[in-house]
């Protein structure tokens, strides 16, 4: 899946279950379908927000994108998207 994906889906498939966490893994496939690092940190933004609208507590887990013998050209796009996405959730205890 791509995280735009994820963002769909979850008003209906994370949001009934009302998870305390949710550990989340995506970006391999937006990044090796082109999209940037930027638009992954933004993509995951928008997947947090539609869960903590509706689950304002839940914990999201963000799983690294990482590195695969067939993707290894993205690896530096990858360590990118992974230091955005760590940057933009610092600051926010969840």
């Amino acid at each position: 899946s791509r995280i735009p994906d994820c963002t769909h889906f979850a008003p209906r498939l994370i949001v009934p279950h009302r998870p305390a966490t949710v550990v989340f893994y995506a970006g391999d496939n937006d990044l090796a379908a082109g999209h940037t690092p930027e638009r992954v940190r933004d993509d995951f933004r928008a997947f947090a927000a539609a869960v903590h609208r509706e689950l304002p507590k839940t914990r999201i887990l963000f799983l690294a994108v990482k590195p695969s013998p067939k993707r290894w050209a993205l690896w530096d796009k990858q360590q990118e998207a992974n230091r955005l996405v760590k940057a933009a959730t610092a600051a926010d205890p969840r």
